[in-house]
């Protein structure tokens, strides 16, 4: 028990430094600093504005009300704030494998998935958490809920967005996993995105079944957004709170045996 406390307490002060490198780098340059925070702020506006358009002429879509959607698009933004700024969707494993430099990250005595993921963060995406904190309350603000009922749901929806990053880590490691054959990452990182930004909206808009299945069990975008939100507007539901937490489960140790399988074709750059 001594040695697993000590093992997170020093993983965890690893992540601080390596989070605290990335910050003073960042404000080494400020005014980019700030410029990059305002663009994250405006990307989170015009995220808004479109789910506005979107239930302008409608009251509900896919049975979902304006507010119940603001709680996805605030799920979303939290979540992507989250993945940029401890892990910048794991733009440093294409990096380094591409420069070669990942020889030096395997060498030292941590574990390399997770040396790799907090290798770079990008600071000013906090941006994108404090938004998604503030739009959440806006959306809440707005819905009746017992104060006893909102605690609850809140401490549920921290479990579900807790395991949405997890999964949505998980999906970028795949992704990512494949650069040791690719070498070069781009079309990867583009796709990622693609999927991180369909789960600004409700995954409910897709009504064929084939597509509900694929955006549940393949791709689960549903559980990235979705489903906490669900839960947070509407109380706890125990086949979907265990399918989160199955889900996170078996995303998570299934892309860390692929990201070590990948690592055993990486081609070492002094090689």
């Amino acid at each position: 028990m001594k040695g697993l406390a000590y093992k997170l307490k020093k993983y965890f002060g690893i992540m601080l430094y390596m989070q605290k490198i990335d910050l003073m780098n960042r404000m080494a340059y400020r005014i980019n600093f700030f410029i990059s925070v305002l663009t994250v702020a405006l990307q989170m506006v015009f995220s808004l504005v479109f789910i506005s358009v979107l239930f302008s002429s409608n009251r509900t879509v896919a049975g979902w009300g304006f507010y119940e959607a603001v709680l996805v698009v605030g799920s979303y933004m939290l979540i992507e704030g989250l993945m940029w700024a401890s892990c910048a969707y794991l733009n440093a494993l294409n990096k380094n494998i591409k420069d070669g430099t990942l020889d030096g990250i395997i060498l030292r005595p941590v574990d390399t998935q997770f040396l790799i993921s907090v290798w770079r963060g990008d600071m000013e995406d906090l941006a994108r958490v404090v938004s998604g904190i503030g739009v959440i309350s806006f959306a809440l603000i707005h819905l009746d809920f017992a104060a006893g009922q909102l605690f609850l749901n809140l401490f549920l929806y921290l479990i579900l967005i807790f395991c949405a990053f997890i999964i949505t880590y998980s999906v970028n490691v795949f992704l990512r996993s494949v650069t040791f054959w690719t070498i070069q990452g781009d079309a990867l990182f583009h796709i990622s995105m693609a999927i991180t930004r369909i789960t600004q909206y409700p995954s409910d808009i897709f009504f064929n079944k084939a597509a509900r299945f694929a955006t549940t069990f393949v791709v689960p975008i549903a559980f990235m957004a979705t489903i906490p939100a669900k839960i947070l507007a509407h109380g706890f539901d125990w086949k979907l709170a265990s399918l989160a937490v199955l889900m996170a489960a078996i995303f998570f140790f299934s892309s860390r045996w692929f990201f070590h399988f990948a690592l055993k074709h990486y081609e070492s750059g002094s090689s």
